[in-house]
């Protein structure tokens, strides 16, 4: 994520889903899905919804493992990791 100033005022950050979180979102949805597809779907809308939460306050989650990045608990079972693009 990147914040920008304009003018004194924060603008929204911009949130970019890397192509490896993307097919793991997809893999999460592939796989609760042979079982329960509603239950996938509502898995991964929920998952989206919890990341773009923090883009105004990404500070609010802990210090990530690497460098750089915060987690979120997404879901019981699922972490996220933000990262500031430079």
């Amino acid at each position: 994520m990147r914040a920008s100033r304009r003018c004194g005022r924060a603008s929204v950050r911009r949130l970019e889903w890397k192509v490896q979180a993307e097919n793991d979102l997809f893999d999460i949805l592939d796989y609760i899905g042979h079982d329960n597809a509603d239950a996938a779907v509502e898995l991964v809308q929920k998952i989206r919804t919890k990341v773009e939460g923090p883009r105004g306050r990404p500070t609010l989650y802990r210090a990530g493992r690497l460098r750089g990045t915060r987690e979120m608990i997404v879901h019981r079972n699922y972490v996220g990791v933000l990262s500031r693009k430079r």
